[in-house]
């Protein structure tokens, strides 16, 4: 059998022997030798070949088709002596020798996302895609992306294998693998850099193992990429119109924030992740779609304060704080959202347990500050995937 490497790297392997991209006399036979593997079941012919080479200027050259194969079939000889790769056809066709077994990255790593995606064991899922992902050591053949068939090819591998992260992380996520999905998330963010889904997965996977410092980071990091590479000052899935956020205020036109800002704590004192609007919306998108793919209940609170004394209210605000960090466990998420009202996620919950949650809020706050018993706080209770909350 022999294994053909494309991913990063290119080489062919035969038992013990390896033959890499250097030992080739040019690019051209590195491209020939390409294009007839990936087209082996077929016959192809001196034109067919010239173009897939040199593109329209082929027609226009004194290069030679049987020069190059002539020198390609000497590189190859030097390492694998027993085998013959072409056959040589009627008039001007060559075909790959069918007696040459191939084990190719590119059709491996496809046929394993297909699996997955026709796979109802979530297991087993799972399992091709971390099998898929793993072949994926790099771009398929970046070096000759200037021809136009390999950068197609290119174009191709990418966007599939950016497809399959997203689809593990989902499946990640649904079985609480955090530790797995951030080792997912890196790797993928050094191949793509610039897709917002990934950089909320990550988030996620940080505030869920409690690493908030790490979960800001990320955010701005990923901010800055949206801005300065991808030419945009927001991004649809991570920080969708900030400004939007700011004029949310249902009481007053001029109303001011709530006074609980993102702390960078220690997690072993602390329990909610109080963060910025703009994480909490990315997150609650995350969670919707986990809620909707598999089944899972979760929930989100909506807290209003309605005082009109402003020392009692401030001091609603600072003890609502301490109550929500002391109440909720390490990975539920909390932010403002406008003067008065506080958001919650809760994953994993039904309406019940959002319920118990609320009261286990309230009831801290009325052991923090007495006085708070006598400030009206109305709590909304619904289900993630129902919520007209964030409209």
């Amino acid at each position: 059998m022999l294994t053909v490497s494309t991913f990063g790297k290119f080489q062919i392997m035969y038992k013990k022997c390896i033959m890499r991209e250097e030992d080739f006399n040019s690019e051209d036979e590195v491209k020939l030798f390409l294009y007839m593997m990936l087209y082996h079941g077929q016959k192809v012919n001196e034109s067919q070949i010239g173009v897939s080479l040199w593109g329209v200027s082929a027609f226009f050259n004194d290069k030679s088709v049987f020069k190059v194969f002539k020198g390609l079939k000497e590189s190859l000889n030097k390492k694998f002596p027993k085998l013959t790769f072409f056959t040589k056809g009627e008039g001007c066709s060559y075909k790959w020798n069918d007696e040459i077994n191939i084990n190719y990255d590119g059709e491996q790593f496809g046929y394993l996302i297909t699996g997955a995606m026709h796979d109802s064991d979530l297991q087993g899922r799972m399992e091709k895609y971390e099998r898929a992902i793993s072949l994926f050591e790099g771009e398929f053949m970046p070096e000759y992306i200037d021809t136009g068939w390999i950068l197609e090819r290119n174009i191709f591998y990418h966007a599939l294998y950016i497809s399959a992260v997203r689809s593990l992380a989902d499946l990640y996520c649904a079985f609480e693998q955090y530790d797995d999905l951030e080792e997912l998330c890196h790797n993928a963010l050094i191949i793509e850099n610039t897709d917002d889904v990934l950089y909320g997965y990550l988030i996620k996977a940080y505030v869920r193992r409690g690493s908030i410092s790490l979960a800001m980071e990320c955010y701005e990091q990923a901010k800055i990429v949206m801005e300065q590479k991808m030419k945009i000052k927001t991004s649809a899935i991570l920080d969708k119109v900030y400004k939007e956020f700011i004029d949310i205020n249902k009481y007053s036109e001029d109303a001011e924030p709530l006074s609980f800002t993102p702390t960078p704590v220690d997690q072993k004192t602390a329990g909610a992740f109080m963060c910025s609007y703009p994480i909490f919306r990315e997150m609650f998108r995350l969670e919707a779609r986990e809620s909707v793919r598999h089944g899972r209940k979760s929930q989100v609170l909506l807290l209003t304060v309605e005082e009109e004394n402003d020392e009692l209210f401030l001091e609603t605000v600072d003890a609502l704080d301490e109550a929500i960090r002391d109440a909720l466990r390490e990975g539920d998420v909390a932010t403002n959202y406008s003067k008065n009202q506080i958001l919650i996620l809760l994953s994993g919950c039904n309406y019940e347990q959002g319920m118990l949650v609320a009261n286990r809020i309230l009831s801290r706050l009325y052991k923090i500050n007495e006085k708070t018993r006598n400030v009206t706080i109305h709590v909304e209770n619904e289900a993630v995937t129902d919520t007209k909350i964030l409209d």
